[in-house]
């Protein structure tokens, strides 16, 4: 795996954590934040596992 498809994807990772609301306590964003944090977890787990 080169450089720069490891680089794209932490990229999509922080772009998915970055939109997080920390701000809000509405469910709708809570389930909105979950499904982020999961997306880039999920993305950073799948690098680790390749690495």
């Amino acid at each position: 795996m080169n450089k720069e498809i490891i680089k794209r994807l932490i990229e999509n990772a922080l772009k998915e954590l970055e939109t997080v609301d920390c701000e809000s306590n509405t469910k709708q964003i809570h389930t909105t934040n979950s499904k982020k944090v999961h997306k880039a977890y999920d993305i950073l787990f799948n690098l680790n596992q390749k690495l």
